[in-house]
């Protein structure tokens, strides 16, 4: 399903009520810096001091649970190929 908001300079509002609403597994493609912001947001860190930089043609594994909230649980990026 193709969705509006996932420019690179878009807030992540829209994409954050949609992505925690959804039960099914969900991949979202999408540019940086949207998606430092999305991520972060998720995993509940403020994306200027997360530490966290998402190259291009990175793909990352996030997972929900009861326990811990979002978790980053694999990511691979291109200069690792």
């Amino acid at each position: 399903m193709e969705m509006p908001g996932l420019n690179p300079l878009d807030a992540v509002d829209g994409a954050l009520r949609a992505i925690i609403g959804r039960e099914a597994d969900t991949m979202l493609v999408s540019h940086v810096p949207f998606l430092n912001n999305l991520v972060a947001r998720l995993i509940g860190r403020d994306a200027k001091i997360s530490g966290l930089t998402i190259h291009t043609a990175t793909v990352i594994c996030l997972e929900r649970s009861e326990e811990r909230g979002w978790t980053i649980t694999w990511m691979i990026r291109p200069d690792l190929l």
